[in-house]
Order: C-alpha cells, then sequence, then structure tokens
C-alpha cells in the first residue's frame, strides 16, 4: 500500500493536471446522477425496452459522425476554450429535459432530439479532453494519473450513485436532472482556471488545409498496426456492453423484479468495483501484461452476463441482488483495469501533435458498431425476452475472448513505444 501511496504522491507537481481532474470529479458526480435519473427516466415515458435501446444507440451517432470531423479543427484551437463552452452547452441541453419534464412537455421524440444536441456538443468536446492531458500531465506519470483521475471520478460516481435512488425518490427525476447541468457549469468553470503552454494558429483555416489535416489522421491511424488493434479491441469491448448498457433498466424491471432503488444498488456495486481497480491499476500493470488486461476484461465480461441472469432465478429476491451486488463489483474493477490500460497505452503510442485527431477517429470507430447493437437489439427485444439477449450476448462474448486469447498478433499491446 505504501508503494502505492508513493507512486500518487509524485503527482502533487502535475498542479495543472490535478485542476482537470477536479473538473472531472464535478462533472463525474452529476452524470453519476443522471446515469440513474435519466434511464429510469426514459423507461417511465415509454414503458418499453425497445425505445431505451433506440435512444442509447442514437446517443452515439454524433460520437460516429461527428468527432472524425471535429478533430482536425480541434487541433488548431485551444482545448481549454473547446472544453468550457462544450460543458456550457451541454449544461443547457441538460436543464431543457428537467424543464420539459417539469412542463409535462418531455415526450420520446423531444427527449431524442434533446439526446443528440447534447452528445454533438459532447463529441466536440472529447477530442479537446483527450489532447489536453499530454499538455498538463508528464509521460512519467501517465499511469498513476490516469489511476487517479478514475479512481477519483469512481468515488464521485459512487458517491452520486449512491444518492441518485433517494434524490429521485425525495425530490423527483427533475431534479436529479437539474443537479447534472450545475456540475456541468461547474466543470466549465475549474477547466477555465488552468493555465498551460499551447500554440494555435491565428489565421483561419483552410478548407484544403482541413482536408488535408483530416487525410494526415487517418493515414496515422491506419498504417500503424498498434493503433488498428487498439481500435479493433475498443470495438469489441464496446460492442459487448451495449445489452447491459441499453437494456439495464428493463434487465432490473423484469428480471430482478426491481425499481430505481435496485437500479441504483446495482450500479453502486459497479461503480465501487471500478473504483478499486482504477486505485490499483499501477500495481496491477507491473504484474500482468496489457493484453491479459483487455482481453480478460472481455472474457468475464461473458461470465456476468449469463450468471446475473441466473442468479434471480436460482435464489431469493433478497440474496440475489445481494449476489449480484458483489458480481459487479468484481466486474467494475475488472472493466477498470481493461479501461485504464486501454487509455494508458493510447497516450503511449500517440504521438502528441495527432493526439485530437487520432482520438477523434479512435472514439469513432470503438462506437461506430454500437448504434447498429443497440437498434438491433431494440428489434431483438420484441420477438426475444431480455434475459435470453443478454444470456446470448454473454456466451458471444466469451467465444470471441478465447478466440482472442490465441492469436500472437496482441503481443504488440505489451509493447511501451509510439506506435510505427
Amino acid at each position: 500500500m505504501k508503494r502505492l501511496l508513493d507512486k500518487y504522491k509524485t503527482l502533487s507537481s502535475q498542479k495543472e493536471f490535478l485542476k482537470m481532474i477536479l473538473a472531472n470529479v464535478i462533472n463525474r458526480f452529476g452524470d453519476s446522477i443522471d446515469a440513474i435519473a435519466f434511464t429510469w427516466l426514459v423507461y417511465q415515458i415509454t414503458q418499453d425496452a425497445a425505445w431505451s435501446a433506440i435512444i442509447f444507440g442514437v446517443n452515439m451517432l454524433p460520437t460516429i459522425l461527428l468527432q472524425p470531423l471535429a478533430g482536425p479543427l480541434v487541433e488548431c484551437i485551444r482545448k481549454q476554450k473547446i472544453m468550457v463552452l462544450c460543458d456550457i452547452a451541454r449544461g443547457l441541453a441538460v436543464t431543457a429535459i428537467a424543464v420539459c419534464y417539469m412542463a409535462g412537455l418531455l415526450n420520446p421524440w423531444l427527449l431524442l432530439l434533446i439526446t443528440l444536441l447534447n452528445s454533438s456538443f459532447e463529441a466536440l468536446r472529447v477530442p479537446a479532453g483527450i489532447a489536453i492531458v499530454p499538455k498538463l500531465l508528464s509521460r512519467e506519470h501517465y499511469d498513476t494519473g490516469q489511476a487517479l483521475n478514475s479512481s477519483i471520478s469512481r468515488i464521485m460516481e459512487l458517491i452520486g450513485t449512491g444518492c441518485a435512488g433517494l434524490i429521485i425518490a425525495a425530490l423527483g427525476i427533475q431534479t436529479a436532472i437539474l443537479i447534472d447541468a450545475v456540475t456541468f457549469f461547474g466543470s466549465a468553470f475549474i477547466i477555465y482556471l488552468i493555465q498551460y503552454q499551447e500554440t494555435v494558429r491565428k489565421s483561419k483555416i483552410s478548407m484544403k488545409e482541413y482536408m488535408n489535416t483530416m487525410k494526415e489522421g487517418f493515414s496515422y491511424v491506419f498504417h500503424r498496426r498498434a493503433i488498428v488493434l487498439l481500435c479493433v479491441l475498443g470495438a469489441l469491448m464496446n460492442v459487448m456492453a451495449v445489452p447491459i448498457n441499453s437494456l439495464f433498466p428493463a434487465f432490473v424491471s423484469e428480471v430482478m423484479k426491481g425499481d430505481s432503488q435496485t437500479l441504483s444498488a446495482l450500479s453502486l456495486g459497479l461503480t465501487i468495483g471500478m473504483m478499486i481497480g482504477s486505485f490499483v491499476y499501477p500495481v496491477i500493470a507491473e504484474k500482468l501484461k496489457r493484453r491479459f488486461l483487455m482481453i480478460g476484461a472481455l472474457l468475464f465480461s461473458g461470465f456476468v452476463y449469463i450468471i446475473m441472469i441466473l442468479l434471480p432465478m436460482v435464489f431469493q429476491p433478497q440474496l440475489a441482488l445481494l449476489l449480484s451486488i458483489l458480481l459487479f463489483t468484481v466486474f467494475g474493477m475488472i472493466m477498470a483495469f481493461a479501461n485504464t490500460s486501454l487509455s494508458v497505452y493510447f497516450m503511449v503510442v500517440v504521438e502528441e501533435d495527432y493526439m485530437a485527431r487520432v482520438g477523434s477517429v479512435f472514439n469513432a470507430s470503438v462506437t461506430s458498431i454500437m448504434p447498429v447493437s443497440s437498434f438491433l437489439i431494440s428489434g431483438i427485444v420484441s420477438f426475444v425476452s431480455v434475459s435470453t439477449v443478454i444470456m446470448v450476448a454473454g456466451i458471444i462474448s466469451i467465444i470471441i475472448s478465447l478466440v482472442c486469447f490465441t492469436s500472437k498478433c496482441l503481443y504488440v499491446l505489451d509493447e511501451d513505444r509510439k506506435a510505427a
């Protein structure tokens, strides 16, 4: 433990990065409350698991369509400015959802529209958030910096998730959503206070320059095997998360026979696991190879899907819930190892000048299959039960991960050098 804490103490010199962590923490607190409120709001308004999957899929579209286009622009604009403006815009969008709900104007189509708008601002912010990290954090601190960011964010998720059920029950869904809006504004203020050096062009970028910059970003990605492999693995991890992400409220209601507090409890277990996993990651990364962390998460997720369906069938409701919380906690730890390892590896292999462009292409590629999967699931659940869909997804995840373990091309993930 002392060795782990000593690693984190070295971050005291990275003051501007710590400011960004503070902004992320504030943002994450609101998001964790909104995650419970929003998923329950969608299901409450529609009473249809298919609608939940559709809105989840639409939420991914801006990442796929806008981020590759936004990357070259982000390279030419101060990253801090983009992050501040996008946080303010997202705060206003979330406020609109709460106001429409209180006024009785919110319906599935309006919710879909505002969700799309909110996700569009997020799609612009993410490349800037990726590209600013190497400007605030020294390379030798990548492991501990990313781990600290993740673990503290998970602590706030833990607090927010724990409060979400109580806030919704006592003050209503609209209050929970408004809290998320306030945290966006708070995040924007903290990011505004960050001081760092960045050279940006003063002249406007021409269409030809923009196209060339975007072409360079795509070429950089597709001519480097390590980055291509990272995109494939990220896509696999994301697509196998679609069933639980899009059908979680339906699973809680139809399989667990629970309510918003059950949803909060399971999310709480997952968050605790991710918090622990992120915190101990620097030590785990020294013991296990990167490829085992990433593929192992895919394998374990398959078993989780199967077990989470079997538990309510085998045990009494109270015991099934307790065991499910424990299962989600362990699952959260494994996913934290994989996610942190993936983000650190990305920063290691991508050159700083390409960070925004490659980050936007990477995010688009790893999420591109998610809306397709989500829309597909929305159609399937109209004919097949939620439990069957999740069970089959678990089996597929296990098969894919076992195939991946036999591939020698994954050895490149264990190399700590810039992609060539």
